[in-house]
């Protein structure tokens, strides 16, 4: 294995620091181009000329008590097919996970 490679397992704990997510598990697809985070009370707006985009997340999976409110700015909307196979519509952030000492600017879509 090269030096800038390292083995991970198919769930690790990561933070998305920037929409102040310390510690969220997420559940890994090398073979993904984008991600998904599950959100809720989602709703795009403009401020200044640029759009941006506010949610809510569950961080800890599992307990719906903790709310975490985040804001991005908006790059794209996308059309994906859903887990039953229907086509929606999703809101796309660009943002940096943390693994470990490891940091990547990942895309985002937002999965109510």
């Amino acid at each position: 294995m090269s030096a800038d490679k390292f083995v991970i397992g198919c769930e690790e704990w990561c933070s998305l620091t920037a929409l102040g997510l310390k510690a969220i598990k997420v559940k890994v697809d090398s073979g993904a181009k984008t991600s998904a985070l599950h959100a809720f009370n989602i709703l795009a707006y403009t401020e200044d000329n640029k759009e941006y985009v506010k949610f809510e997340v569950h961080p800890i999976q599992g307990n719906r008590k903790i709310v975490k409110s985040c804001v991005a700015p908006l790059i794209d909307r996308r059309i994906v097919r859903s887990s039953s196979g229907s086509l929606e519509q999703r809101y796309v952030i660009l943002t940096q996970i943390q693994l470990g000492f490891n940091f990547w600017d990942i895309e985002i879509h937002l999965n109510q």
